[in-house]
C-alpha cells in the first residue's frame, strides 16, 4: 500500500493542534478552579460572607456534642475548648477558664430545652462584626472577598493580637501574596499542630478562593 505523506503529515499537525488546545482548557480549568481574580475592594466596606459562615460552622458547629455533665443533646450547648476555655454555641467564648456548675445552671434556664442553631448563628453573627472590625482596624491595602474572609476566620480562632504581631499582617499589607509564603505565615499559629487543617484552610481560602474544609 501507497501511503500519502502530505495526507500522513498534515493529520499529524492536526493532531497536534487538537491535543494542544485539550491540555490548554485543561490548565485553565484548573487555573479557574482555583486561582483568584476577584475584585478587590477597601476593606472597610466588606463584611464575612455566607461561605464564611459555612465553613466556621463546619469547623465549630457541633463543638457542643461533647457535652458537659448535666447538659443533655444539645449540639449548641456549652463546652470546654482544646484551650480549656467554657465556650457555647458556635465558638463563642463565655469566658476563660473552664465551664462552672453556675454556667450550666445559667444555660438551661436560658435554653431550657438546648439552644438552637438559630440562636448560635444569632451569636456568631454578633461576634463576627467585632472581628471585621478587628481586621479592618489592621489591614491597609484592598482585599478579595475569600482573602478578606480567611483573616476573619483566623482572628475568630486566634485572636486580634495574634494578627497584629504575624508576619502574616506584614505580608498582606505590603502585598507579599506568594501562596507559599502565606501557607507558611498561617502555619506558625497551629498550636503545635493541632489546627494545621485549619490554618491551611485559610490558606487556601486566601489565595485560591477555596473554601473547602479537611475535616
Amino acid at each position: 500500500m501507497i501511503v500519502n505523506k502530505k495526507f500522513v503529515g498534515s493529520t499529524t499537525i492536526y493532531f497536534i493542534v487538537i491535543v494542544s488546545i485539550v491540555i490548554s482548557s485543561i490548565d485553565n480549568n484548573i487555573f479557574f478552579n482555583h486561582k483568584t481574580n476577584a475584585q478587590k475592594s477597601n476593606v472597610t466596606d466588606m463584611h464575612a460572607s455566607s461561605n464564611l459562615i459555612k465553613f466556621i460552622i463546619t469547623y465549630e458547629g457541633n463543638a457542643g456534642t461533647k457535652s458537659l455533665t448535666g447538659i443533655k443533646a444539645d449540639v449548641y450547648g456549652l463546652y470546654n475548648d482544646p484551650e480549656g476555655n467554657c465556650t457555647v454555641g458556635i465558638g463563642h467564648l463565655v469566658h476563660l477558664g473552664k465551664c462552672t456548675k453556675k454556667d450550666i445552671a445559667e444555660h438551661i434556664r436560658k435554653f431550657p430545652l438546648g439552644e438552637t442553631k438559630a440562636d448560635a448563628l444569632k451569636v456568631l453573627k454578633e461576634d463576627l462584626i467585632n472581628v471585621e472590625n478587628d481586621v479592618k482596624d489592621n489591614v491597609k491595602v484592598p482585599l478579595s472577598q475569600n482573602q478578606f474572609d480567611a483573616l476573619v476566620d483566623f482572628v475568630f480562632n486566634e485572636g486580634v493580637d495574634k494578627l497584629e504581631s504575624s508576619k502574616l499582617l506584614k505580608d498582606v499589607n505590603k502585598d507579599n501574596l506568594d501562596p507559599s509564603l502565606i501557607k507558611d505565615d498561617f502555619l506558625q499559629f497551629t498550636r503545635h499542630g493541632g489546627l494545621t487543617e485549619r490554618r491551611s484552610d485559610e490558606a487556601n481560602m486566601f489565595s485560591f478562593n477555596d473554601y473547602t474544609v479537611s475535616i
